[in-house]
Formats: structure tokens, C-alpha cells, sequence
């Protein structure tokens, strides 16, 4: 469907190390769906972004509907580096597409000696006790009654010493 190899890379070993934990939901599962999303237009195939804002240890990013491992996973490189000269670093992505276990993310933190913190909110996907259409969400907008997915990344250095 025209994903690059380098970004098809990443959102393979998401999905893949997804499911080897055991989140089968945010697994291989999820390939047709993005598949579908590409060919109907919703999600980029290819990754696009623009940084609305930037400051010395904070960044926001427009996503633009791109696929939202890829988006996730730089993010997490740009948090990073911000964490190594900030000692703390956060980047806020909007209009992302699902971006997959929030575990790879942290872990991506854990394996550069730092903390890492993903968070998202994401479109309706449960529904309500008692209720068939979806209408909860990690973070509901009451008055358009939609949210486009957004990722939140942060992360700051960690050395023994602070243990």
C-alpha cells in the first residue's frame, strides 16, 4: 500500500512486540485495519508531520492522519533527546492515526537508561453499560463528540544515583 520499508519496519516491530507480550489487540491483528485506513484515505502512507511549536524541552507536532507507530516512535527519539540536554522531554503529537501499544514506546525510554511515559487518546472504540453504539473514549470531546487520536510522549534521564 505504499508504506516506505524504514517506517514499515517500525510499525511491524510494534505490532510484533505487541504481540509478544501477550496485547494480541494491538498486534498483528491491527495490519488489515491499517490497510484499509491507507486505501480510504484516512491514514498517510508515509509519514508527515509539522512542528507547531517547539520550545528546549517541549515540542507539538501536527501528525497530518499519518500512521501513529511511526509518529509515536519519533516522537519518542525527539522526547529523548530533549531529556538528555532539558533533563526533561516531552513531545504532544494531534491528528495521529491508532498508534499501537503504549508499552514500546516507554520501553524504546527504558532501553536509553530513562524514563518513559506514552500516553494517547484515541476515537470511540467501547461501548457505554448498557448502550450498542460506541461512545466512550480515553478523552471525549462533548461537543463534537469526536477526537482524532492523539500521542503524548515523555521522558527524562535516569542514573543510578537519583535511584
Amino acid at each position: 500500500v505504499g508504506v516506505c520499508p524504514e517506517q514499515a519496519q517500525i510499525i511491524a516491530q510494534t505490532l510484533l512486540e505487541a504481540e509478544q507480550r501477550g496485547v494480541h489487540s494491538h498486534g498483528v491483528v491491527c495490519v488489515t485495519r491499517y490497510v484499509d485506513l491507507i486505501q480510504k484515505g484516512f491514514m498517510k502512507a508515509n509519514m508527515e508531520h509539522e512542528v507547531l511549536r517547539s520550545a528546549p524541552a517541549v515540542e507539538v507536532w501536527d501528525g497530518k492522519r499519518s500512521n501513529g507507530q511511526v509518529l509515536g516512535y519519533y516522537a519518542m527519539k525527539r522526547a529523548m533527546e530533549k531529556a538528555k540536554s532539558c533533563g526533561v522531554g516531552m513531545v504532544g503529537v494531534k491528528s495521529t492515526n491508532h498508534f499501537g501499544a503504549g508499552a514500546y514506546y516507554a520501553q524504546m525510554a527504558q532501553k536509553e537508561g530513562m524514563i518513559g511515559i506514552a500516553l494517547s487518546t484515541g476515537s470511540p472504540t467501547m461501548a457505554a453499560r448498557r448502550r450498542l453504539p460506541t461512545s466512550r473514549r480515553t478523552m471525549p470531546n462533548k461537543k463534537t463528540q469526536c477526537m482524532p487520536e492523539t500521542a503524548v510522549t515523555w521522558v527524562t534521564p535516569v542514573s543510578e544515583s537519583r535511584l
